[in-house]
């Protein structure tokens, strides 16, 4: 991706190091499929003894774990490429953004440096790793325009119990259900009660980024008066077998944006955006944009 740089920590092994990084542009530019999983193989191979590393996108410094697979494809560029650039079309300086499962940040400092100083950014997070890691970050690169919440969204406030991920698998912390393994309780807010007590809240809000592996029709009606006011765009993932668990009918998600004035397109994987009806899907786990009717597509 473009703007993208690996920067290690000082007391990595210098010459795996070097090596890792020489790997990791050489891979950005190969014309091949399988980069995901070469990926892995060259971490364990080249540099095992390199775990913890900074990378760097869009001049904003990163804290990534190469043992987390998500991590691992942020280092080496291979992570929502297209996605990161239709965020970019979406915000402008002094803009206002939430990202809701924000993870370690990747999305949160594409959105910073887009938003610029004068601009906003809520990153959500709930996992207590992730959110150690984002805060360093943001410390690390003086981000006074981010500002990180420990908490889940839902469509309700208090503490939730939250599933938490295997090792390597930090995208994957969720909304416990009933019967989940190794869980934490955690505090959980609406974003239309999140966005009121704010003691300076934006101007609006521009754009939404929300994946958080099920939960999302929840988090859609907790922050119903924040589309009605002010319709921002919404890049969401469509994880079907995790709205299967929590008992979410993606037609049903469909009808509600539709009736909230929204409609939807499928990021595809050469980027082009076609329309989504809620009832077709392309594969299992995809990403859609969705937009107030009133927008005009390009």
């Amino acid at each position: 991706m473009p703007g993208w740089e690996g920067i290690t920590e000082p007391d990595n092994t210098p010459v795996e190091t070097r090596r890792l990084e020489a790997l990791r542009s050489i891979l950005a530019r190969l014309p091949v499929r399988g980069k995901r999983t070469l990926s892995a193989l060259l971490v364990r191979w080249v540099a095992p003894g390199v775990r913890h590393v900074w990378g760097e996108v869009q001049g904003i410094r990163m804290r990534l774990d190469l043992s987390d697979r998500a991590q691992r494809w942020m280092y080496f560029g291979l992570y929502d490429e297209r996605e990161a650039a239709l965020l970019e079309s979406l915000l402008s300086p002094g803009g206002c953004f939430l990202d809701i499962g924000a993870n370690v940040g990747f999305y949160t400092v594409h959105a910073a440096a887009r938003v610029g100083p004068a601009g906003q950014v809520h990153a959500f997070e709930p996992l207590p790793a992730n959110v150690a890691a984002l805060r360093e970050t943001i410390r690390e690169n003086h981000l006074g325009q981010v500002h990180l919440v420990d908490a889940a969204v839902s469509d309700w406030e208090g503490e939730v119990a939250f599933h938490v991920p295997p090792e390597g698998e930090s995208g994957w912390g969720r909304v416990a259900g009933a019967s989940e393994g190794e869980t934490i309780r955690v505090r959980c807010v609406t974003v239309d009660g999140y966005l009121a007590r704010l003691a300076e809240p934006p101007g609006r809000v521009d754009a939404i980024k929300l994946d958080i592996e099920g939960h999302e029709m929840a988090a859609l009606q907790g922050m119903r008066r924040t589309l009605e006011r002010d319709r921002p765009a919404i890049l969401m993932e469509m994880n079907l077998p995790m709205l299967a668990a929590a008992g979410v009918d993606p037609e049903t998600m469909g009808d509600w944006l539709l009736d909230m004035g929204y409609t939807a397109r499928i990021v595809g994987r050469r980027g082009a955006c076609l329309p989504y009806d809620f009832r077709r899907h392309p594969e299992p786990v995809f990403n859609i944009l969705a937009e107030a009717r009133e927008t005009e597509w390009a």
